[in-house]
């Protein structure tokens, strides 16, 4: 998805601006007003149970969480850096809350003769692999520290591009391997299984974000949440909306 900048209007002017403009809509029961660059945007956010079968205990409690800005002729977009402290904030009725996104990185081995490889890679909060409760196959998941600034370069590869690449070798966990040119520790390996966001990820990485700048960042981020036991999406979203309200007054 194209990124577009967050503009610097605090949440509570923005919600009173659209208030009284005619670009306010509401096509969905949760809302979250947001200014970007100088225009002011209506950004609904839809929440919808992952209905197909799921390889992750209790599935029925993982919720996908984007946006749909009418306002801006757009169809869905993603999360933010600014939607996801605030939800957090807010939060009564998730359990725990992640951001995601995939690009493509070249890895080579210090220590192996193979050629650099390109793979596709997933960054994701600290929190993504405990809420989908899964565990590494070797090793250890992310520390929350790794997902902030200045944190340690780390990655977890999946089993698959484990045996294939490196033939299964459990000295690899701990040891260092170069991402774009960048020194990066193995910590874990994700059990064949595992498959988030997608069959093709091949490893995972800490995404950063700095709370301190939370305004930063597009729409470019997919968004996943765990329903505390016995929640439902209709009272996650009005929890949410009650909450919203309360930070734009």
């Amino acid at each position: 998805m194209a990124a577009s900048s967050l503009g610097s209007l605090p949440l509570k002017y923005a919600w009173r601006s659209l208030r009284r403009a005619p670009l306010f809509t509401i096509t969905a029961t949760l809302t979250l007003a947001l200014g970007v660059g100088a225009v002011t945007a209506i950004f609904t956010v839809v929440n919808a149970v992952l209905l197909r079968p799921l390889p992750y205990a209790e599935a029925d409690q993982l919720v996908g969480m984007g946006h749909a800005a009418p306002g801006l002729n757009m169809g869905e977009v993603g999360q933010s850096m600014s939607t996801y402290f605030t939800y957090q904030k807010v939060n009564t009725s998730f359990e725990s809350l992640g951001l995601y996104t995939s690009e493509s990185m070249s890895l080579s081995d210090p220590l192996g003769g193979a050629q650099p490889e390109r793979l596709r890679i997933a960054s994701i909060t600290p929190s993504v692999i405990p809420l989908l409760r899964a565990a590494p196959l070797r090793g250890r998941a992310f520390s929350e520290d790794e997902g902030r600034p200045n944190g340690a370069r780390v990655v977890i590869l999946s089993e698959d591009f484990w045996r294939r690449r490196f033939g299964a070798d459990p000295s690899l966990v701990g040891r260092t391997v170069q991402m774009d040119g960048h020194d990066v520790e193995v910590v874990g390996i994700m059990p064949a299984g595992f498959r988030f966001p997608d069959a093709g990820t091949q490893a995972w990485a800490p995404l950063v974000m700095d709370p301190a700048e939370r305004m930063g960042g597009g729409f470019n981020w997919g968004g996943i949440g765990r329903l505390r036991a016995g929640v439902s999406v209709a009272t996650a979203q009005a929890d949410v909306e009650r909450g919203l309200t309360r930070v734009s007054e």
